[in-house]
């Protein structure tokens, strides 16, 4: 699951949806997304809400997180959506961070925001881990 602000959309559905076909992948620079790794969109195994460039700067204390990152694979390109001009990750963030980790420039993407409706579940009165974030 992922929320944005006060609505809630299934992850699952998006990706069954993309994986229908035919989504074009964009390729989008890395620059614009990198300030994920410094929002607490994360937690760790007691539940403390973290940042992705904690995770990075403490291995060993996330460990679950880094397994996740190791095994992440950049063939399969991350969702994001269009807000006021900016790229916001619907799903994708521990790619981002071994985009990163590998000094790449760029990542592939598919953009979901004109089907993002179709994917929303229900309504959340507070944010939670998986909430969105702007980039």
């Amino acid at each position: 699951m992922f929320t944005d602000s006060f609505r809630k959309y299934s992850v699952i559905m998006a990706h069954k949806h993309v994986n229908k076909g035919p989504h074009k992948s964009i390729s989008i620079p890395l620059d614009d997304l990198i300030c994920v790794l410094d929002i607490d969109i994360w937690s760790d195994s007691e539940g403390r809400s973290i940042t992705p460039r904690e995770v990075l700067k403490s291995p060993l204390r996330h460990v679950d997180h880094v397994l996740r990152i190791k095994n992440a694979d950049l063939r399969f390109p991350i969702l994001v959506y269009v807000v006021d001009g900016k790229y916001k990750i619907m799903d994708g963030v521990h790619r981002v961070c071994l985009a990163n980790i590998q000094c790449r420039d760029t990542i592939d993407a598919i953009d979901v925001t004109s089907v993002m409706e179709k994917f929303r579940i229900g309504y959340s009165l507070v944010g939670s881990v998986g909430k969105s974030f702007s980039m």
